[in-house]
């Protein structure tokens, strides 16, 4: 197990020295505006920012120095098709995350010097800000002004009276619908959409396209939805499996023998869900995998040294299907991907294998018995993943390791299942 954890922490420090040694620019034709209204063309390190950033590289043309632009320093900046305008402005910053939300309904404001991306921009315009914690806050312009739109989520209680406990709701304090009221006065028959409304991007987008519709007038500006985006793909590779049983010693037969490496095969379909925002470098992969594996191995008992013992012979092979579910993060790419995997293995036996021969020996008289290696084994494992791969195009190929809780768990035996991959994928 120490070893294990070991092979885990070192996975993770390696993920972050790559994240950091492979930082790539990606400079495309942008352009800032200063505070004075002056337009300057040039060339923005252009992130695909999911977190909204605090300063802007810039250069006026390849190759000339980097200027390095904070919301103080400049009003606006294009780029990619995507609009943000720096500001000092307030932000709620009450936790989000269900389990660490308060029965605090008040608000928990800060000041913050941050650019916000623009969402709509018209006569009536809509901002985005999120932070490190995944907290989002939503911005109207009054009179040059950026007005945080209030929400915050809490916990309350209510009383049950049919199972006499105390029951936890969740809570909603919404200035914002009255905020946004007053802020889109202009279209009445809005109100009613407008009371409906979630805290949310899509839903606030959405809100906005109606009011435009309404007062029929074009947008400045109006930033495209992200979308997850999906791909399928297929993979198959040799694999090398280990096994080790660790117990009491009537088990003796399985513990001292050394189980040679089992090389077989796995094969298997992939779903990859991308995040929508830097660059869709984070993904959820989900597989269907087939694998297998086999060992043979023998053990001499002895009870009375020559002239009374056991050889027993053994035999495990084991057919599994496999659902594994990865957080893949792409860690460099241009002109090849390069990614890691980590995640855990749900796997359950489909084919088994499972036969034991005992040739007894007493006093140079042979007789022989047959039983099963294990009595009572696992139908499922679960496993812990980790894997390197590159991609380009649409092939990939990837290294993967994988630690399970294998086929043996009673109460005086357990297994541990080792197994690595090579796997060779191919992407629709």
């Amino acid at each position: 197990m120490i070893k294990f954890t070991v092979r885990i922490t070192l996975f993770f420090i390696l993920s972050g020295v790559f994240s950091n040694l492979f930082s790539q620019t990606n400079f495309l034709p942008g352009l800032v505006i200063t505070h004075e209204a002056d337009t300057i063309k040039g060339l923005i390190d252009y992130r695909n920012w999911a977190i909204n950033p605090a300063r802007v590289e810039f250069r006026t043309v390849s190759g000339a120095p980097v200027v390095k632009y904070t919301p103080l320093d400049i009003s606006e900046f294009w780029v990619a098709g995507e609009v943000y305008a720096g500001a000092i402005v307030e932000a709620e910053i009450s936790p989000v995350n269900p389990n660490r939300i308060t029965d605090d309904p008040a608000f928990h404001i800060v000041t913050d010097t941050i650019f916000l991306q623009a969402l709509v921009r018209g006569e009536k315009s809509l901002y985005h800000r999120r932070n490190n914690d995944g907290i989002e806050n939503f911005y109207i312009k009054q009179d040059g002004e950026f007005t945080l739109l209030r929400y915050k989520k809490y916990f309350t209680f209510s009383p049950d009276y049919a199972d006499r406990r105390i029951k936890r709701l969740m809570g909603e304090n919404k200035p914002f619908i009255g905020q946004l009221t007053l802020y889109l006065e202009d279209c009445p028959s809005i109100k009613p959409a407008i009371e409906r409304t979630s805290y949310e991007k899509k839903r606030l987008e959405r809100l906005f396209r109606s009011y435009y519709d309404c007062i029929d007038s074009d947008m400045e500006f109006f930033m495209a939805m992200d979308q997850d985006k999906l791909s399928f793909g297929v993979y198959l590779g040799p694999s090398s499996t280990s096994i080790n049983f660790e117990g009491d010693k009537f088990f003796n037969y399985v513990i001292q023998p050394s189980f040679s490496n089992s090389f077989n095969f796995a094969a298997g379909l992939s779903l990859n869900l991308a995040f929508p925002r830097n660059f869709g470098n984070l993904s959820l992969q989900n597989e269907l995998q087939y694998s297998r594996f086999g060992f043979e191995a023998q053990y001499r008992e002895d009870i009375i040294t020559n002239v009374i013992y056991n050889i027993h012979s053994m035999e495990l092979v084991y057919s599994s299907i496999k659902m594994n579910n990865l957080l893949r993060y792409r860690i460099l790419h241009r002109p090849v991907d390069v990614y890691l995997n980590a995640g855990i293995s749900n796997g359950f036996y489909i084919e088994e294998t499972n036969y034991r021969r005992i040739d007894q020996y007493v006093d140079g008289l042979e007789s022989f018995s047959e039983k099963k290696v294990l009595d009572d084994p696992k139908r499922h494992e679960l496993g812990i993943v980790g894997g390197l791969g590159i991609a380009k195009n649409r092939f990939s190929f990837e290294g993967r390791y994988e630690n399970s809780s294998g086929i043996a768990d009673m109460s005086f035996l357990s297994s541990r299942t080792q197994r690595l991959f090579l796997f060779l994928g191919y992407h629709f």
